[in-house]
């Protein structure tokens, strides 16, 4: 829930920030793929759409073991991506918000993974299994679409296994996350 309200804030704020600079508005874009372009030269798993880093997440290198640092990188690159989106969505740049929701979410429950793993390790065999819940949450959350999100990640993985802990944890998503969304166009639910 906080990283959701993070990405909803960075989204409305971003825009917001280049009109306080005055930068005229043919030039946002170009402002903003210049910031997001020395994100990637820092990290270059910020850029394009990130499947392939969170198919790291999914599938780890053998021989790396679980750690804290590893779980606080992935925090890390969670951020970054949001902030790169924001930039390159904010200032009027070619993107959506769709792929970067799954991927943040991946790194988010891939980091929460790897932290349960390193303080009760019989409750996260498997850290890999939290980055999948964290794509599904994340995105119903922030998304208000838990249903779908679930369907969308069972897809994703191939299986219906991960089906109990996605919607608890959609569920929960969506609960906390019932007065921000990634659509503020989307017409509220009169529950």
């Amino acid at each position: 829930a906080p990283f959701g309200y993070l990405f909803t804030e960075a989204l409305r704020q971003v825009p917001r920030m280049f009109t306080a600079m005055r930068v005229p508005r043919i030039w946002r874009p170009c402002v903003g793929g210049l910031m997001v372009g020395l994100l990637g030269l820092l990290s270059p798993q910020l850029l394009g759409i990130g499947y392939g880093w969170v198919q790291t997440v999914l599938a780890p290198v053998e021989n790396v073991s679980t750690s804290w640092s590893l779980a606080g990188l992935f925090l890390l690159f969670a951020v970054g991506k949001i902030v790169a989106t924001s930039l390159t969505v904010g200032s009027g740049g070619s993107g959506g918000t769709f792929a970067p929701s799954i991927v943040a979410g991946g790194f988010i429950g891939g980091a929460v993974g790897h932290g349960v793993h390193q303080l009760w390790p019989g409750l996260a065999p498997v850290p890999a299994a939290f980055a999948l819940v964290g794509m599904g949450a994340f995105l119903g959350g922030i998304g208000h679409v838990p249903l779908a999100a679930v369907i969308i990640v069972c897809e994703l993985a191939g299986n219906y296994q991960l089906l109990v802990p996605l919607m608890a944890a959609g569920g929960v998503a969506f609960l906390l996350l019932r007065r921000t969304t990634l659509y503020p166009e989307q017409v509220r639910s009169p529950a």
